[in-house]
């Protein structure tokens, strides 16, 4: 798989990249754009990230489950909005 966004030609649109782009975006460039989604995306990437990232922190400083839950709720919540407000208008 090539990553597009680093070649040369991708702006040039006569170019088989800048083709392919152009013909991947007008087929998908507006599928999946609603808050609904990028939220799912967000609580994804809160999971994936945020919670491995506050679980270890806060069991090496020996913290209960309650101030885990807590921060990575809020976590979740913030990444869950942040996603979905991105997904929505970008």
């Amino acid at each position: 798989m090539q990553v597009l966004e680093g070649q040369p030609d991708i702006k040039d649109p006569n170019s088989p990249i800048g083709l392919y782009a152009a013909d991947f975006m007008a087929k998908f460039g507006n599928e999946f754009r609603y808050f609904r989604h990028g939220a799912l995306h967000g609580g994804i990437t809160a999971i994936g990230l945020a919670l491995p990232f506050l679980s270890i922190n806060s069991l090496f400083e020996r913290k209960g489950f309650k101030y885990i839950a807590i921060h990575a709720g809020y976590w979740f919540i913030t990444l869950m909005i942040m996603g979905g407000i991105v997904c929505q208008f970008a």
